[in-house]
């Protein structure tokens, strides 16, 4: 088995095109996407000895809001990442279509087509069966809802997504392959939607793979669960026995543990890839949390910002001062001092001109490098909980022990009280919310 890390939001750790300091005649862009790419094969190798299987980091870029990144990469030897993955836009590109009263057309899913065709993985533009109902329904589970009649019907219309842009790919002959987005509110729902799409796609051999989303779901453990056991029904629909599975949005050591105990009980087959994404540790310099080994620590004070980097920063440095010729005290005041003047400290404009060449550019390549080297933490988490380190017992590693779907499904149901939950809610549960 391999386990892929995606990293989303990249633009948010400064690994993106037409960021302003990169922008400048005299910028040492090469030097530094060459750090940058050496780093990335360091943690790699590193990731996989903590992990004690091969993990390989990847990146992603959303098609529709940031169109020029694959271009980038491709400068930049695609960053010495083991693969690139193309988001649709899809969510950003109805929510601005609602603003300007306006419906999605074909015309528009080909031109993100056009910016997905040269990423190794593409995901389809999937139809959500959910009405939002309240002011942040990304995050907030409570603020959608789930139509169950709409099953069906969303999922004819993403394998119809899934045809156009399949056919994009052959005209164009693209390197992408497309991963079949599994959207549901429960387990029979997930299943349901995949064999209804399945019937409706027509070159299969496009496919990538499934990609389990949350969205309708929810971002509890048990959802994590259900999310499995789900691909583990799936995979049976179809003589097509795909090597990959992607869980979307799915990033914390607690909600992957699952992982780990199915592939133990044989669940999921071993030689599959499973990928998963998440923007929260490219976000941390933006959101001011960072995650070191002892847990998440905030980045609002200067002392408190010392003390959460101290672990990243005495790491990096060694490496960070090979390629800058850094002063590691310099350096260090210079980061800390930004931090607390800037708020968000982003490497852009934001950055402070009167300081020496090496101390600003070398903080440049701390703040990418510290987002990436939070993996490290992710895969320690993951291997403490696995190995019972952690304060309590993970109950999904119960899971470690079961022999078939329905042992499995049986034990979810045993112990369904210790694993904590956060669906989104169904349409005949949330009546209460229009009266």
């Amino acid at each position: 088995m391999n386990l892929e890390m995606v990293f989303s939001a990249g633009r948010m750790m400064g690994l993106a095109k037409g960021i302003p300091w990169m922008t400048r005649p005299e910028a040492p862009v090469k030097p530094h996407m060459d750090a940058l790419c050496a780093y990335i094969d360091i943690l790699r190798n590193e990731c996989s000895e903590i992990m004690g299987l091969p993990f390989q980091i990847s990146q992603l870029y959303n098609a529709y809001t940031e169109k020029e990144e694959i271009e980038f990469y491709n400068e930049h030897e695609r960053l010495h990442m083991d693969n690139i993955f193309a988001d649709s836009g899809g969510l950003q590109m109805v929510t601005l279509s609602k603003h300007k009263n306006k419906t999605v057309t074909e015309e528009d899913k080909a031109k993100v087509y056009e910016y997905q065709q040269d990423a190794d993985f593409a995901f389809c533009f999937d139809e959500i069966p959910a009405v939002t109902i309240g002011s942040n329904p990304r995050s907030n589970a409570n603020d959608r809802y789930i139509d169950p009649s709409r099953i069906d019907s969303s999922s004819i219309a993403t394998a119809q997504n899934i045809n156009a842009q399949a056919k994009f790919f052959e005209d164009h002959d693209a390197r992408a392959k497309i991963f079949h987005i599994i959207q549901g509110n429960s387990i029979d729902d997930m299943v349901r939607w995949a064999d209804v799409g399945l019937q409706h796609i027509d070159n299969k051999d496009r496919l990538a793979g499934f990609a389990m989303a949350d969205t309708c779901m929810g971002v509890g453990v048990l959802e994590s669960v259900d999310m499995l056991l789900a691909f583990n029904r799936i995979q049976e629909l179809t003589d097509h026995r795909y090597k990959r599975v992607h869980l979307l949005g799915i990033g914390s050591a607690s909600r992957l543990t699952p992982l780990l105990a199915f592939l133990n009980s044989g669940l999921i087959d071993k030689d599959i890839t499973i990928s998963f994404d998440s923007s929260s540790l490219s976000l941390a310099w933006m959101h001011g949390i960072f995650l070191d080994y002892t847990g998440k620590h905030s980045l609002t004070e200067r002392h408190k910002c010392a003390e959460a980097i101290k672990t990243c920063y005495n790491e990096l440095f060694p490496f960070i001062e090979s390629h800058t010729g850094a002063n590691k005290q310099k350096l260090l005041d210079f980061i800390l001092d930004s931090r607390m003047q800037y708020g968000k400290l982003i490497l852009g404009a934001n950055s402070n001109d009167n300081a020496p060449a090496p101390e600003r550019h070398a903080a440049r390549l701390f703040i990418v490098l510290s987002c990436l080297w939070q993996t490290k933490v992710l895969c320690s988490q993951f291997v403490d909980i696995i190995n019972s380190k952690s304060k309590r017992n993970h109950p999904a590693l119960a899971f470690s022990r079961v022999t078939s779907y329905n042992d499995a499904l049986k034990l979810r149901n045993d112990i369904i009280s210790r694993l904590p939950s956060k669906r989104v809610p169904r349409v005949e549960n949330t009546l209460d919310k229009f009266f």
